[in-house]
């Protein structure tokens, strides 16, 4: 007995205390651990339970049978790659790297100003320059994970083969993936040099999106190009695909690609770059992390000036202080912030057909109904389920019902906002249905705040991306809603009377939503 209990340290201390490995192990341990907290509400455990493993697991098998088939019916990689597959392979890397970063520059934030331990962290013995290299590794950690779940089934699969170059996948994802996450780190601390913690909390949140939708509207604003600006912009493309031009196929930007489908050379060129980026970093910017976790921190305790005796702290009018309420909490959390911003960029390409055909074409007004209903719905939710003084506004001196009127006007108001200007351009052509439109997304959003208003459970904000899983029912209801008016527009511009049909199926939705309400 007493051998055994002396042997047990051994084995669990199988990396130094205090030592990079040991704070990574920490790392990724809290990455699984929240990745398999998703229900707040029921019980947090180490490690995901029975059925997350069981889904995982069957979707892992699904992701080796598509890989399987593609691979027996592709050709196999020997000799020089063909250049129109490196191509397209570097695109679509391309396209996985700007994903990559904007969800580093969410991480990074997180890890710097939300989680709230680096404080501790920095005034403990462990040496500051570890802490940020395994904050930086932990990034890059949890970036790549993703990434390899889905894509290494082709690599297992190529191993079983005999086509031993697929797994270049591994090496170039984890390659990728600490680029990006040094790219996103130095990003966020030079925003934090040039514009302070508070300011680059939203910019950076912002910027991610961006970022992470910037491939998705390019493609879409060349789509929605003229057939003469098309040819015109691909004839002066097309050159520099040529042999020794910047996009030739022995170009170096195809590193990456070549890399993906195993070429050695271009393999050890990008795990170099990563390892250089990661080291650049990581020397680098360690004083800027470390002046930034302070600033953050003086942030977070520092006390609020006092307003003048003069200053006016709040408007008249209770419905006026409601919606300036709501808008400066959605605005003081950076990464609603962005989860709201990266909803409209994927609507943006409903913009571009707009003001491209010149016309109010139908489907366009149908998409601006939709648009307006889900910014609606999204707003509606962190102003009702989300609210965290819930029992300080019931015990206010106020009847309730205008206090929940102001939120309806704080969630409607910015959709309203944001499509009035292609209502205003396309009214010229078609006032009739810029009026059906108008009308169309009024009764969407009505709706849909009176579906929240019945159903609406409480929440954190920071489940708004999980928002589906806490109530089922409102997600399908406020979405067949919103279709359903847009059907309605689109009906209504195109086969007159037979609107009705949609109309009654939204009207069926509403009351749906009454019979199962929740009583308070």
């Amino acid at each position: 007995m007493t051998a055994e209990v002396l042997r047990r340290p051994r084995t669990r201390s199988r990396f130094k205390v205090g030592g990079f490995m040991w704070l990574l192990k920490h790392e990724l341990r809290l990455y699984f651990f929240e990745k398999a907290s998703v229900d707040k509400k029921k019980k947090s455990r180490r490690g995901m339970g029975v059925g997350s493993w069981l889904a995982w697991g069957a979707l892992a098998l699904f992701l080796h049978a598509i890989a399987w088939f593609v691979l027996r019916l592709a050709p196999p990689l020997t000799g020089v790659l063909p250049p129109k597959l490196v191509m397209i392979a570097g695109i679509v890397l391309f396209v996985l790297f700007t994903l990559l970063l904007s969800q580093a520059l969410s991480k990074s934030v997180a890890a710097l100003f939300e989680r709230g331990d680096l404080d501790l962290l920095l005034s403990s013995p462990l040496s500051s320059q570890t802490i940020f290299q395994v904050r930086l590794a932990g990034i890059a950690a949890g970036l790549s994970i993703v990434a390899l779940f889905f894509l290494t089934p082709f690599a297992h699969v190529g191993l079983v083969m005999g086509q031993f170059r697929w797994l270049g996948i591994y090496p170039t994802l984890i390659a990728l993936s600490v680029v990006s996450a040094s790219l996103a780190m130095w990003m966020t601390l030079g925003l934090v040099r040039r514009i302070g913690v508070r300011k680059t909390r939203v910019v950076a949140q912002l910027l991610g999106a961006l970022v992470g939708a910037l491939a998705f509207i390019a493609s879409q604003m060349f789509g929605n190009l003229g057939k003469s600006v098309k040819e015109k912009v691909t004839a002066t493309i097309q050159p520099w695909f040529a042999d020794g031009q910047i996009l030739g196929p022995d170009s170096f930007l195809w590193v990456p690609s070549k890399a993906f489908f195993g070429s050695p050379l271009e393999v050890l060129s990008l795990v170099l770059i990563a390892a250089l980026a990661f080291i650049v970093v990581a020397k680098r910017s360690h004083r800027f992390f470390v002046h930034g976790v302070q600033q953050g921190a003086g942030v977070a305790r520092g006390k609020t000036k006092a307003l003048p005796v003069k200053a006016k702290t709040f408007a008249k009018g209770l419905t006026r202080n409601v919606i300036l309420k709501e808008w400066r909490l959605i605005w003081r959390d950076p990464q609603l912030i962005s989860q709201i911003a990266l909803q409209i960029l994927y609507m943006m390409p409903l913009f571009f057909v707009i003001f491209r055909k010149g016309t109010f074409a139908p489907g366009a007004g149908a998409g601006l109904v939709v648009l307006s209903a889900l910014l609606a719905s999204s707003l509606m939710w962190v102003m009702i389920s989300a609210e965290h003084a819930a029992d300080l506004l019931a015990t206010a001196p106020a009847p309730q019902k205008h206090i929940r009127r102001a939120k309806v006007l704080a969630s409607v108001l910015p959709p309203l906002m944001l499509i009035a200007v292609p209502l205003l351009y396309l009214s010229l052509s078609d006032p009739l249905l810029a009026v059906l439109t108008l009308l169309g997304s009024f009764v969407a959003m009505h709706n849909i705040s009176q579906i929240n208003l019945w159903m609406a459970r409480p929440a954190d904000r920071s489940e708004f991306q999980r928002r589906a899983n806490g109530s089922a029912g409102l997600t399908i209801l406020e979405k067949l809603n919103s279709f359903c008016w847009a059907g309605s527009v689109y009906l209504a511009a195109t086969f007159g009377w037979w609107a009705l049909v949609t109309v009654g199926l939204a009207l069926v939705c509403l009351l749906l939503a009454w019979v199962f309400r929740i009583e308070r």
